[in-house]
């Protein structure tokens, strides 16, 4: 009898542990899904707003160029101007974009992953 009770409590045991698993696998699954979702929402809203920025800087310097274009009396060194003044901004871009631009680009990509996950850990240990 006693051996009976033992094995019913060690096949609950194993079904249980089993029901665990899966539900640990379920909420991972969910977690990586929302973080995931979570980040591509938060690119693509970016995305839009940078799109607009490119149209603006696009407009602004055909504007920019033509204007300086007629005070100088020459469209073409208007333009040419303009396109030093991206050249020298790109020059700046390239010297500074490891630390300024790319790490802390990462570093925004992985806590905006990870964001859902942290305030799972802190759920928990409340």
């Amino acid at each position: 009898m006693n051996e009976q009770k033992e094995l019913l409590d060690t096949n609950t045991l194993v079904d249980n542990i089993k029901d665990y698993i899966a539900l640990k696998l379920r909420i991972v699954t969910l977690s990586v899904a929302e973080n995931t979702a979570n980040l591509l929402a938060s690119l693509i809203t970016r995305a839009a707003v940078l799109l607009f920025v490119i149209m603006f800087c696009f407009f602004a310097s055909t504007a920019l160029a033509l204007y300086l274009g007629q005070l100088l009396q020459n469209q073409a060194l208007g333009f040419l101007i303009v396109a030093g003044i991206y050249l020298f901004i790109s020059l700046i871009i390239i010297l500074i974009k490891d630390k300024y631009l790319e790490k802390p680009l990462v570093n925004t990509v992985i806590r905006n992953f990870f964001k859902g996950s942290n305030d799972d850990k802190t759920d928990n240990q409340n």
